[in-house]
Formats: C-alpha cells, structure tokens, sequence
C-alpha cells in the first residue's frame, strides 16, 4: 500500500511543470525520511530539463542533502546550480549559512558567502539578516555577529532578536543577553513564548537577580 501510495504521488509530481509542486515532492520525501526518493525525483525532472531552472527545486534538494548531514553533496549541489546558471536567492543563501559550523564549510567560508551577500545586495533580507548573525555566532565570531546586528537598517523582526538573545546566552554572555532583552522590549518588539523562555533561562544564570523580564 505504502509502496503504491508512493508511486501515484511520484507520477504525478513527474507530470507537473510547476516547480513549486516538483519543490514540494522532493520536501515531503526529505522530511519522511527517504533522501533517495528525494534524489530520484530530482535526478528524473534533471534529465527530462523540468523545472530544473527554478531556484525553488535546487533549494528543495541542497536542504535534503543539509538536513541528512550530507554537507559535501549539499554544497555540491549549489555549486552544479550555478554552473548551470540558477541564480541563488535569498533563501538558497540562508541554507548555505546554517551549515557554516560543521567542520567542513566553516566561518571562512561563511564570510565569504557574507561578501556574496553584500555585493549582491541581498542584504536587509527577512531570512538573510538572522542566517548572517547565527552563523557568526555559531562560528564564535561574537564580534562579527553583533556588528552585523548593530548595523542592521530594521531591527523590528523579532526572529534576529531571538538569533542574538540566544545565542549571546548560550556564549555564557548572561549580561549581554539581558541587556539586549530589555533593550527589544523598549523597542516594542513582540516576542514569542520561546525569547521568553531564553531571558528566563539567562535570568537563572545570571548574578543580577534583580533583573525582570516582567
């Protein structure tokens, strides 16, 4: 039955044009655990040339290869994009970013994804400006991290808030994470119940008892 179910969702992901469908099926397959499906389906649209000029199928695949620990084939991926002239977007970027601490594509390659970033004007970007600031501070490069956060033209996404706030605290930097806490709170940013938990967390860690995040 499973097998079945497999084949008629396959066949008809094949027979659409729509990369945002053919995006989909490699997704629901990366996230079912079944990678070789994932790369089956890509490899199939890839000799057929179907939809393999959208962005959106490449960031589907090279996300399958990231979220199975398969950086080599991941990185792989984006540069075959490349070569064949699919231009990244933003959201291609971000992948990249999140994989900057492995070992493997590390803070050297992530601040030259960054220089990527400046020259290509993808800067001031919702998924872009929180992946930059993540990555530096999980390379360990908190000075990078808070200068590209200090520089940042709109600082109302509280998704870059909870990047800094948490990863402050988990560098021990208790103080610093209050302070940028208290700070978001007097520029109104609305925070989600997970902040929350992190000034918690760093409230307990840290000597000013006094402090409320209240």
């Amino acid at each position: 039955m499973e097998k079945h179910f497999n084949a008629t969702i396959t066949y008809m992901g094949l027979q659409s044009d729509d990369p945002y469908i053919t995006a989909s099926l490699i997704d629901m397959y990366v996230r079912c655990g079944s990678l070789e499906n994932a790369v089956k389906v890509f490899d199939e649209l890839s000799e057929r040339e179907v939809c393999t000029r959208d962005v959106t199928v490449w960031n589907s695949m090279t996300d399958g290869y990231f979220r199975f620990g398969r950086i080599l084939e991941g990185i792989g991926q984006f540069c075959r994009m490349q070569r064949l002239d699919v231009k990244p977007d933003a959201y291609s970027l971000s992948i990249l970013l999140g994989v900057c601490d492995n070992g493997i594509f590390g803070c050297k390659e992530g601040k030259q994804m960054h220089g990527y970033i400046l020259r290509n004007m993808f800067n001031g970007d919702a998924f872009l400006d929180p992946a930059i600031v993540d990555m530096y501070l999980s390379c360990g490069q908190l000075a990078y991290a808070w200068c590209v956060f200090d520089k940042l033209g709109d600082k109302s996404s509280v998704v870059v808030w909870n990047v800094v706030i948490g990863g402050f605290c988990e560098k021990g930097l208790w103080e610093c994470s209050l302070e940028l806490y208290s700070l978001a709170k007097n520029e109104s940013v609305k925070f989600l119940s997970t902040s929350f938990s992190t000034a918690l967390s760093t409230c307990g860690n840290s000597e000013d008892a006094s402090f409320t995040v209240m």
